[in-house]
């Protein structure tokens, strides 16, 4: 007998550095009951055009700049923990 497929969707972080066009078809493919994703949070580098795509729909965004840190290391820390505090099981 088949395993029961899982109707519980992926939760989804998307990563963006610009006009977030990925972004904007992620989130117009999980208007889809079906579709197996859920964007649970849109984050960037910088301020970019690409996070509104997030804001209009309610979502959580969030901005990890570079310059903010002393080093890359440092960066590379504090953006897998603002990641990680969505719980996501993709990053894109």
């Amino acid at each position: 007998m088949p395993a029961a497929l899982s109707t519980q969707r992926a939760r989804i972080v998307v990563l963006l550095s610009g006009t977030g066009s990925l972004c904007a078809a992620l989130l117009a493919a999980t208007d889809d009951p079906g579709y197996p994703g859920a964007v649970v949070a849109v984050g960037s580098d910088r301020e970019a055009d690409g996070l509104e795509h997030a804001r209009r729909r309610g979502l959580p965004t969030f901005v990890c700049a570079v310059s903010d840190h002393p080093d890359r290391g440092a960066w590379d820390r504090a953006l897998a923990a603002r990641i990680e505090s969505f719980a996501p099981d993709l990053v894109v």
